[in-house]
């Protein structure tokens, strides 16, 4: 008998949830405000972010998995930089003001996107600039263009071997339910620390537009398929490492042991020992986040 009364509870209170939600996403569609160019890709629209002189050196920056409005949550870092390179922040399909296009998110998909978008914008030589899973397609995409990166620069970077470490945890199912009932909603205003960048960086005005856009992406179709692939994706760029011809620096989370830290240790491995640095940097796994100013200063001396 207590065990129905409780079930019946939490059932009631995710009802609760999910119809509050649902209302609120209504409201919340036409508070959305859209920020900066949409570039066509495939018949649909890829939102990028641009600032920087055009003559100066180009910085293409991608997002990690399901990171909210890329353009808006990497503005800190480009703020920093815009004065000596020109910083494009490119939002892929189901991230930011990108449209979702339904097709599956393999890494050959999304690398192609990455790149008719750079051809559409007229860069032939830039440096790559990625956060976490992008790692991965990073490896994949400097393979398939190194005549056109001059360079890498990685951020929390994910590694080839890197599920041999932590498994592949990645629950669809999960995903979907817990932002239908509103329960991603609920930890936002907990720790928003978790969503976005715990400073004073943002305006309030900013990180409510944050807010909606991850309420309302957080499981969106592109979103639940890129999740899916990520065995597959990490299986096809297994073997490779990032070219020796090029300059490539690294900023990790800093953890207590280096020595047992297996991000480090396979991002050695992944650029061999060869014409790369990591910096080891205080933050969350959006080291980004965190350390805007210190990373910008390390990427104007190295590049």
């Amino acid at each position: 008998m207590k065990v129905l009364k409780v079930l019946s509870v939490i059932i009631l209170v995710f009802i609760v949830t999910f119809s509050i939600n649902k209302f609120m996403l209504s409201i919340e569609r036409n508070k959305i405000v859209g920020y900066r160019e949409k570039i066509e890709i495939k018949g649909k629209n890829i939102n990028i972010v641009e600032k920087g002189l055009e003559n100066n050196q180009v910085v293409i920056i991608d997002p990690g998995y399901g990171t909210t409005a890329p353009g808006l949550g990497f503005m800190p870092l480009m703020d920093e930089l815009f004065q000596t390179y020109h910083v494009i922040a490119i939002e892929p399909f189901g991230y930011g003001d990108s449209d979702t296009i339904g097709t599956p998110r393999t890494v050959e998909n999304i690398t192609d996107e990455l790149h008719q978008v750079i051809q559409k914008l007229g860069y032939t030589k830039y440096i790559l600039c990625s956060h976490s899973i992008s790692g991965v397609y990073s490896l994949y995409y400097l393979d398939k263009y190194q005549d056109e990166v001059t360079g890498f620069i990685g951020m929390d970077t994910s590694v080839p071997n890197q599920l041999e470490y932590t498994g592949n945890t990645f629950l669809p199912i999960l995903r979907k339910w817990s932002n239908k009932l509103g329960l991603i909603r609920i930890a936002s205003r907990i720790h928003p620390e978790w969503f976005m960048a715990n400073n004073q960086y943002y305006t309030d005005a900013t990180k409510s537009q944050i807010r909606y856009r991850l309420y309302r992406d957080f499981a969106n179709v592109d979103n639940l398929d890129e999740g899916r692939h990520f065995a597959d994706n990490w299986n096809k760029i297994k073997d490779l490492h990032y070219p020796r011809n090029i300059k490539k620096i690294f900023f990790l989370t800093k953890k207590e042991d280096k020595d047992k830290d297996w991000r480090y240790i396979e991002t050695q491995n992944a650029f061999e020992k060869n014409n790369g640095n990591i910096y080891l940097l205080d933050g969350s796994h959006y080291i980004f986040r965190d350390n805007f100013m210190k990373m910008s200063q390390i990427i104007r001396e190295s590049f």
